[in-house]
C-alpha cells in the first residue's frame, strides 16, 4: 500500500511539474530585431508608500532606459507616506520633465483601498496607450520599457507579465531569489497553457483601453493580490496575455530582511491565491500527497521511501527552475538550489497555519 501511495503521489507531483515545464517554455522568447518606427507613448506608474530609501533608485533606473524619453512618462503616486518620499520624488521630478508626482493625502481620494486604489489613481491621470507598472523598491532593466513594448507589438498582447528578480547578497536573499524565480516559472507555465495562476504587480503592463473597459480596479473585486485579480479579469474577458521570460524584461526588487516580514508576504500571497479556486486546490493537493506519502512511509517504517520521495521532490523542483535561471542570467544562484529547497519544505509546512487568520498586513494597513 505504501509503495502504491508513493507512486501515485510522485506521479501527480511530476505531472504538475511537467505541466509547468511545457508551459514556461513558451515564455522564453527571443525578441526579433525589429525597428519601431512609431514608438507608442507609455505611462509608467510607480506607487510609493514610505519609500524614502528606495524611490530615487527606482526613478534613476527608469530614466536611464533606452526608450525615447519623449515617448514615456513616469507617474509617481505618493500614497499617504509619512516619511520624505513625497519631497524626494518632487525634487527629483524638477530635473526630469517627463516625471509627474501625484499625492494622495486621504484614502477618500481612491476608488478602492490599498495599493489598487493608488494604481488606479495614477492610471486615470496617465496619457499613455500602454501602462507599465513597477514598485518603488525596484530597479528596472535598461531595456525594460522597449522589451515590454516589443512584446505588445509582436504578440498583439492585451496584458504582459514579466519576471522580477531579487537582489541577493546573503543566503536568505538567495533563497528568496530562487523562490521568486520558481514562482515566476510556474506562473508563466500556467499562462503558457492558458491557465492564469498569477503574476507579479511590480513587473506587468497592459493596454489602457483594456483596463478602462474593465472599469479599472473599481470594477474588479477587491483582492490583497491586485495583480492576480487584474490578470484573471483580463483573461476572463478574452484578453491576450503573454508572460515573458527574458533578461531584458526583468526588474530587480529588494529582498526582505526579516523572516517575519517574509512570512507576512507569503501569507498575503496565499490568501490572495485562494481566488484561483479549484486550480489552487489542485496545486496544493500535489504537494499534500507528497507529504502524506512521506509521513506514511515513516510511520510504517519504510524510511528509504520517505527519503527517496523528498529527494525526488527537490530534484523535480530544481529541474523546473534551471532553464529559467539560465535564461534570466542568474547562474550565481545554482550552488544554492539544493539548500534552498530544504527551506522551501519548512515554509510549505508553516504556511497552512498562517492563513487560518485571514487578517493581512501591508505597509501599515490591515485588510480582511
Amino acid at each position: 500500500m505504501t509503495e502504491v501511495l508513493f507512486i501515485v503521489s510522485f506521479s501527480f507531483y511530476f505531472a504538475r511539474a511537467l505541466f509547468f515545464v511545457i508551459g514556461s517554455k513558451k515564455g522564453r522568447i527571443k525578441f526579433k530585431e525589429i525597428i519601431i518606427n512609431n514608438y507608442p507613448f507609455v505611462s509608467i506608474i510607480v506607487p510609493a508608500r514610505n519609500e524614502e530609501h528606495n524611490i530615487i533608485m527606482c526613478l534613476e533606473s527608469i530614466v536611464d532606459s533606452d526608450y525615447p524619453r519623449s515617448k514615456y512618462e513616469i507617474i509617481v503616486v505618493n500614497d499617504r507616506s509619512d516619511d520624505s518620499t513625497l519631497e524626494l520624488a518632487e525634487k527629483f521630478a524638477q530635473s526630469h520633465s517627463n516625471i509627474r508626482v501625484l499625492n494622495i493625502s486621504d484614502d477618500s481620494q481612491k476608488v478602492v483601498a490599498g495599493k489598487p486604489g493608488a494604481l488606479d489613481f495614477g492610471i486615470k491621470n496617465s496619457k499613455g496607450d500602454y501602462i507599465l507598472l513597477t514598485d518603488a523598491d525596484c530597479k528596472v532593466n535598461r531595456k525594460w520599457i522597449s522589451s515590454i513594448v516589443k512584446t505588445f507589438i509582436e504578440k498583439d498582447s492585451d496584458l504582459v507579465a514579466a519576471f522580477t528578480l531579487v537582489k541577493h547578497n546573503n543566503f536568505f536573499d538567495k533563497f528568496q531569489a530562487i523562490e521568486w524565480i520558481l514562482m515566476h516559472t510556474m506562473a508563466s507555465g500556467g499562462m503558457g497553457l492558458n491557465f492564469p495562476l498569477g503574476c507579479f504587480g511590480n513587473n506587468m503592463a497592459f493596454k489602457k483601453s483594456v483596463y478602462t473597459q474593465l472599469g479599472g480596479y473599481g470594477g474588479i473585486e477587491f483582492s490583497v493580490t491586485e495583480d492576480l485579480a487584474l490578470l484573471q479579469s483580463v483573461h476572463k474577458n478574452g484578453g491576450k496575455i503573454n508572460y515573458v521570460c527574458h533578461r531584458d524584461s526583468t526588474v530587480k526588487t529588494l529582498p526582505l530582511d526579516k523572516f517575519s516580514d517574509y512570512l507576512k508576504q507569503r501569507k498575503r500571497w496565499a490568501i490572495g491565491g485562494k481566488k484561483l479556486g479549484w486550480k489552487a486546490t489542485l496545486f496544493v493537493l500535489a504537494s499534500l500527497l507528497i507529504w502524506i506519502s512521506a509521513i506514511v512511509s515513516l510511520i510504517e517504517g519504510h524510511y528509504y521511501l520517505s527519503v527517496i520521495i523528498m529527494l525526488l521532490k527537490i530534484i523535480t523542483d530544481a529541474i523546473l527552475v534551471l532553464p529559467t535561471i539560465f535564461t534570466v542570467k542568474e547562474k550565481g544562484l545554482l550552488p544554492y538550489l539544493l539548500p534552498s529547497n530544504f527551506l522551501f519544505i519548512i515554509v510549505e509546512l508553516i504556511l497552512p497555519f498562517l492563513i487560518i487568520n485571514k487578517k493581512v498586513e501591508w505597509k501599515g494597513q490591515v485588510f480582511k
